[in-house]
């Protein structure tokens, strides 16, 4: 069995989280499993032990080494879920990322879509993801700015505060990789998730105008506070004017 540990209990049994963790750790290394690591395909191996405790095996490098990868990199999209193979090994990448996308509707918890590479000892992100996992990577960011989205209306509401908040929408692009957007509402006091495009709306004209984000930061970022929102938020309590917008998108088509 396991059990939830908060700060106050730690202090209760008058040990320090990393006690605490280690402890945990060991417990871990010792709890039985069915299937310990199985071929998913040529260099590609996934967890089989069915505790759902299969990311947490992440912090146990010693683990991945036995599996003989040379320069492993591991992916943990769900709570039961550990996929590792070489990062040479592109045909292993794109079956943990064909197996990933297929499993996203399925009765899963989602966890984390990006790939890690174990370098030294110690995990870090690998420089190079696969396109592909960025769709599902928009789809769990998506859903987290809707739960946020929510929370916020009713903590501004509480507050007095009428404030628009940009919905964050992804899509998938006809080459497979995916793409998002918001709308940067003008004359409106709004908060901006970051996306790869930026709607500007002119609800009087109902003119839209779409920027990239880093045109969008490097003409208007003055007009941007980032907030401490987690995920990122950019409130924008001024707008530019639609002509501003019209010619950067110009210039931009011009290049």
């Amino acid at each position: 069995t396991a059990a939830a540990v908060a700060d106050h209990m730690l202090a209760d049994w008058g040990i320090t989280f990393e006690t605490a963790l280690n402890c945990a750790m060991d417990n871990l290394r010792q709890m039985p499993g069915d299937g310990g690591w199985q071929r998913m395909g040529p260099g590609v191996w996934m967890g089989a032990w069915g505790d759902s405790y299969e990311p947490s095996r992440l912090l146990m490098p010693d683990m991945i080494y036995r599996l003989g990868v040379s320069r492993p990199v591991a992916l943990a999209p769900f709570r039961d879920c550990l996929m590792v193979t070489d990062a040479a090994n592109q045909a292993g990448m794109q079956v943990m990322t064909q197996f990933t996308l297929d499993s996203l509707d399925g009765d899963v918890r989602w966890l984390s879509f990006e790939l890690l590479a174990l370098v030294e000892g110690h995990w870090t992100l690998h420089d190079e993801q696969p396109p592909g996992m960025r769709i599902a990577a928009l789809r769990a960011r998506s859903d987290d700015h809707q739960s946020q989205k929510e929370w916020l209306k009713s903590a501004l509401a509480a507050q007095g505060e009428e404030v628009f908040i940009a919905s964050f929408m992804a899509a998938t692009t006809p080459e497979q990789t995916g793409v998002s957007y918001a709308a940067w509402t003008l004359d409106c006091d709004s908060l901006l998730p970051c996306a790869d495009w930026i709607a500007f709306v002119d609800t009087q004209t109902q003119h839209v105008v779409q920027l990239p984000w880093s045109e969008v930061m490097t003409h208007f970022g003055h007009l941007l506070e980032k907030t401490t929102h987690v995920p990122t938020l950019y409130r924008a309590r001024t707008s530019p004017s639609m002509e501003a917008v019209q010619e950067v998108a110009r210039k931009l088509a011009d290049r």
